[in-house]
Protein backbone atom coordinates (compact mmCIF):
# COMPACT_ATOMS: atom_id res chain seq x y z
CA UNK A 1 0.00 0.00 0.00
CA UNK A 2 2.76 2.41 0.96
CA UNK A 3 4.65 1.44 -2.18
CA UNK A 4 1.64 2.34 -4.35
CA UNK A 5 1.31 5.70 -2.59
CA UNK A 6 4.97 6.47 -3.18
CA UNK A 7 4.59 5.51 -6.84
CA UNK A 8 1.54 7.78 -7.18
CA UNK A 9 3.38 10.69 -5.52
CA UNK A 10 6.27 10.23 -7.94
CA UNK A 11 3.90 10.25 -10.93
CA UNK A 12 2.16 13.40 -9.68
CA UNK A 13 5.52 15.06 -9.07
CA UNK A 14 6.70 14.22 -12.60
CA UNK A 15 3.42 15.51 -14.04
CA UNK A 16 3.69 18.76 -12.09
CA UNK A 17 7.28 19.29 -13.22
CA UNK A 18 6.28 18.61 -16.83
CA UNK A 19 3.47 21.19 -16.63
CA UNK A 20 5.78 23.79 -15.09
CA UNK A 21 8.41 23.12 -17.77
CA UNK A 22 5.82 23.43 -20.54
CA UNK A 23 4.55 26.71 -19.10
CA UNK A 24 8.07 28.13 -18.97
CA UNK A 25 8.63 27.19 -22.61
CA UNK A 26 5.34 28.79 -23.60
CA UNK A 27 6.33 31.96 -21.77
CA UNK A 28 9.69 32.05 -23.56
CA UNK A 29 8.11 31.78 -27.01
CA UNK A 30 5.16 34.06 -26.33
CA UNK A 31 5.08 37.18 -28.50
CA UNK A 32 3.15 40.41 -28.30
CA UNK A 33 0.98 41.49 -31.23
CA UNK A 34 0.79 45.24 -31.79
CA UNK A 35 -1.93 46.74 -33.96
CA UNK A 36 -0.56 49.56 -36.10
CA UNK A 37 -3.30 51.84 -37.35
CA UNK A 38 -4.05 55.49 -38.03
CA UNK A 39 -4.00 56.02 -34.27
CA UNK A 40 -0.26 55.27 -34.38
CA UNK A 41 0.18 57.66 -37.30
CA UNK A 42 -0.36 55.36 -40.28
CA UNK A 43 -1.64 57.58 -43.09
CA UNK A 44 -4.01 54.97 -44.53
CA UNK A 45 -5.26 51.56 -43.46
CA UNK A 46 -4.77 49.99 -46.90
CA UNK A 47 -1.09 48.97 -47.00
CA UNK A 48 0.33 47.84 -50.36
CA UNK A 49 3.97 47.15 -49.47
CA UNK A 50 6.26 46.87 -46.44
CA UNK A 51 10.06 47.03 -46.50
CA UNK A 52 13.06 47.74 -44.29
CA UNK A 53 15.76 50.21 -45.35
CA UNK A 54 19.52 50.24 -44.79
CA UNK A 55 19.15 52.32 -41.61
CA UNK A 56 16.67 49.93 -40.01
CA UNK A 57 13.50 51.95 -40.56
CA UNK A 58 10.31 50.13 -41.56
CA UNK A 59 8.44 51.69 -44.49
CA UNK A 60 4.74 51.24 -45.26
CA UNK A 61 3.48 52.15 -48.72
CA UNK A 62 -0.26 52.77 -48.66
CA UNK A 63 -3.05 53.99 -50.93
CA UNK A 64 -2.62 57.42 -49.38
CA UNK A 65 0.95 58.15 -48.36
CA UNK A 66 4.36 56.74 -47.59
CA UNK A 67 5.13 56.05 -43.92
CA UNK A 68 8.46 55.63 -42.10
CA UNK A 69 8.27 53.80 -38.77
CA UNK A 70 11.02 53.55 -36.14
CA UNK A 71 9.14 51.25 -33.80
CA UNK A 72 7.47 53.98 -31.79
CA UNK A 73 6.68 56.95 -34.05
CA UNK A 74 5.57 57.44 -37.65
CA UNK A 75 6.63 59.98 -40.27
CA UNK A 76 4.27 60.39 -43.23
CA UNK A 77 5.15 61.67 -46.69
CA UNK A 78 2.42 63.06 -48.95
CA UNK A 79 2.48 65.20 -52.08
CA UNK A 80 2.80 68.92 -51.37
CA UNK A 81 3.74 72.25 -52.87
CA UNK A 82 7.42 71.64 -52.08
CA UNK A 83 9.44 70.68 -55.17
CA UNK A 84 11.19 67.96 -53.15
CA UNK A 85 7.96 66.33 -51.95
CA UNK A 86 6.89 62.89 -53.07
CA UNK A 87 5.03 63.22 -56.38
CA UNK A 88 2.07 60.89 -55.79
CA UNK A 89 0.08 59.56 -52.82
CA UNK A 90 -0.46 55.97 -54.03
CA UNK A 91 2.58 53.80 -53.21
CA UNK A 92 2.58 50.56 -55.18
CA UNK A 93 6.06 49.16 -54.45
CA UNK A 94 9.33 49.96 -52.65
CA UNK A 95 12.91 48.96 -53.45
CA UNK A 96 15.46 49.87 -50.76
CA UNK A 97 19.15 50.08 -51.68
CA UNK A 98 22.18 49.11 -49.61
CA UNK A 99 23.43 52.71 -49.86
CA UNK A 100 20.27 54.07 -48.20
CA UNK A 101 17.99 55.63 -50.89
CA UNK A 102 14.68 53.94 -51.70
CA UNK A 103 13.08 53.54 -55.12
CA UNK A 104 9.32 54.04 -55.15
CA UNK A 105 6.75 52.93 -57.71
CA UNK A 106 3.59 55.04 -57.54
CA UNK A 107 0.44 55.59 -59.56
CA UNK A 108 2.17 58.43 -61.38
CA UNK A 109 5.63 57.16 -62.24
CA UNK A 110 8.75 56.52 -60.18
CA UNK A 111 10.28 58.31 -57.21
CA UNK A 112 13.65 58.16 -55.44
CA UNK A 113 13.88 58.99 -51.74
CA UNK A 114 17.17 60.59 -50.66
CA UNK A 115 17.68 59.46 -47.06
CA UNK A 116 20.54 61.94 -46.46
CA UNK A 117 18.62 65.08 -47.42
CA UNK A 118 15.11 63.72 -46.74
CA UNK A 119 13.78 64.61 -50.17
CA UNK A 120 12.33 63.01 -53.31
CA UNK A 121 13.15 63.07 -57.01
CA UNK A 122 10.57 61.96 -59.57
CA UNK A 123 10.95 60.17 -62.92
CA UNK A 124 8.55 59.22 -65.74
CA UNK A 125 5.77 61.46 -64.42
CA UNK A 126 5.09 63.26 -67.72
CA UNK A 127 4.29 60.36 -70.02
CA UNK A 128 1.79 60.49 -72.89
CA UNK A 129 -1.95 60.05 -72.38
CA UNK A 130 -1.68 56.54 -73.83
CA UNK A 131 0.28 55.39 -70.79
CA UNK A 132 -1.67 53.70 -68.02
CA UNK A 133 0.42 54.63 -64.99
CA UNK A 134 -1.03 51.84 -62.90
CA UNK A 135 0.04 49.14 -65.33
CA UNK A 136 2.53 50.37 -67.94
CA UNK A 137 5.51 51.46 -65.81
CA UNK A 138 7.76 49.12 -63.86
CA UNK A 139 10.96 49.42 -61.85
CA UNK A 140 13.29 47.02 -60.10
CA UNK A 141 16.58 47.26 -58.23
CA UNK A 142 19.34 44.97 -57.03
CA UNK A 143 22.61 46.16 -55.55
CA UNK A 144 24.62 43.94 -57.87
CA UNK A 145 22.80 44.98 -61.07
CA UNK A 146 21.59 48.51 -60.42
CA UNK A 147 18.21 50.05 -61.21
CA UNK A 148 16.21 49.51 -64.39
CA UNK A 149 12.76 50.65 -65.42
CA UNK A 150 10.40 49.91 -68.28
CA UNK A 151 7.75 52.07 -69.92
CA UNK A 152 5.34 50.18 -72.14
CA UNK A 153 5.77 51.31 -75.74
CA UNK A 154 8.98 53.24 -75.00
CA UNK A 155 11.45 50.56 -73.91
CA UNK A 156 13.76 49.70 -71.02
CA UNK A 157 15.88 52.25 -69.16
CA UNK A 158 18.85 51.97 -66.79
CA UNK A 159 19.63 54.47 -64.06
CA UNK A 160 22.99 56.25 -64.19
CA UNK A 161 24.01 57.13 -60.59
CA UNK A 162 26.49 59.72 -61.88
CA UNK A 163 24.03 61.80 -63.92
CA UNK A 164 21.07 60.63 -61.78
CA UNK A 165 19.05 60.02 -64.93
CA UNK A 166 17.48 57.03 -66.66
CA UNK A 167 19.03 56.29 -70.05
CA UNK A 168 17.31 54.09 -72.67
CA UNK A 169 19.02 50.77 -73.32
CA UNK A 170 19.90 50.34 -76.99
CA UNK A 171 18.96 46.87 -78.20
CA UNK A 172 19.87 44.97 -81.30
CA UNK A 173 17.32 44.87 -84.08
CA UNK A 174 15.79 41.55 -83.05
CA UNK A 175 15.29 42.62 -79.43
CA UNK A 176 14.05 46.16 -80.00
CA UNK A 177 10.43 45.18 -80.64
CA UNK A 178 10.37 42.95 -77.58
CA UNK A 179 11.75 45.75 -75.38
CA UNK A 180 8.76 47.96 -76.29
CA UNK A 181 6.31 45.32 -75.06
CA UNK A 182 7.69 44.92 -71.52
CA UNK A 183 5.30 45.46 -68.61
CA UNK A 184 7.26 44.10 -65.64
CA UNK A 185 10.92 43.60 -64.71
CA UNK A 186 12.32 41.37 -61.98
CA UNK A 187 16.01 41.45 -61.00
CA UNK A 188 17.61 38.39 -59.46
CA UNK A 189 21.22 39.39 -58.76
CA UNK A 190 22.76 39.77 -62.25
CA UNK A 191 19.75 38.48 -64.18
CA UNK A 192 16.90 40.67 -65.42
CA UNK A 193 13.69 38.82 -66.25
CA UNK A 194 11.12 40.78 -68.27
CA UNK A 195 7.42 40.04 -68.73
CA UNK A 196 5.69 41.39 -71.84
CA UNK A 197 2.13 42.61 -72.19
CA UNK A 198 1.05 39.29 -73.73
CA UNK A 199 2.69 37.22 -71.00
CA UNK A 200 5.94 36.27 -72.72
CA UNK A 201 9.03 35.90 -70.54
CA UNK A 202 12.37 37.36 -71.64
CA UNK A 203 15.86 37.32 -70.14
CA UNK A 204 17.95 40.47 -70.56
CA UNK A 205 21.55 39.37 -71.07
CA UNK A 206 24.76 41.34 -70.64
CA UNK A 207 24.97 41.58 -74.41
CA UNK A 208 21.78 43.69 -74.34
CA UNK A 209 19.67 41.00 -75.91
CA UNK A 210 16.16 39.89 -74.99
CA UNK A 211 15.65 36.20 -75.60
Amino acid sequence: MITEQIKMIRQLTILALFILFSLSLWADFRTNVHFISRREGLSNGAVNVITKDAEGYIWFGTWNGLNRYDGSSMVTYLPGSNFNSIHNHVIRDLYPTAAGPIWILTNKGIGLYDNVHDRFTSYFTQESEQINYEDDISICHSDSYGTIASVFGRGIFKFDPTTRQFNPIAFDENSQAASLSIKRIHLLEQDAYCISGNGKLYLLTSGVVLH
